[in-house]
């Protein structure tokens, strides 16, 4: 990643800031947004040798859970492109995030706000999505249970 990346998405994210009074920077490529509550909400990568910017959100801790169905279900979601909006699914250690990319060149300081605030926006919704789902199943296990993750919708 080149300086003049660096810089340009730092500008970015400082005009962003100043919108949500706080202070971003990109450090070593990457940013963690955080809420008034300390929670972090995004994480912006610009990974090395790059032209690309890359979002996640954590949305579920699964580590704990002992629902047969929703890993299949959750990524069977990245299939339904409608419902992801260019977003999909990942799994890393038990937790899940929520991840989508923009090429570099199709942004600016407008459009780079609109993407950032968008998915902050879709990882709270699937945040509160999956947990209800897991509430929802957290009773006796049944052999139905599978079928109702087959849709989040």
């Amino acid at each position: 990643m080149s300086e003049e990346v660096i810089e340009q998405v730092n500008q970015w994210l400082n005009a962003f800031g100043q919108e949500h009074q706080a202070a971003f920077q990109l450090e070593e490529g990457v940013c963690a947004i955080c809420c008034p509550h300390g929670n972090v909400v995004a994480v912006i990568e610009v990974p090395p040798h790059s032209d690309i910017l890359v979002l996640h959100s954590q949305v579920a801790d699964l580590r704990t859970t002992s629902e047969p169905g929703i890993y299949s279900a959750l990524l069977t979601m990245n299939f339904q492109m409608d419902v992801m909006k260019g977003n999909w699914f990942s799994l890393h250690e038990g937790q899940v995030y929520l991840c989508t990319q923009r090429a570099l060149k199709d942004l600016d300081e407008v459009r780079f706000s609109h993407v950032l605030t968008g998915f902050i926006n879709e990882s709270e919704l699937w945040r509160e999505k999956v947990l209800e789902r897991l509430q929802q199943s957290s009773g006796p296990a049944t052999l139905d249970k599978p079928a109702q993750w087959t849709s989040f919708v």
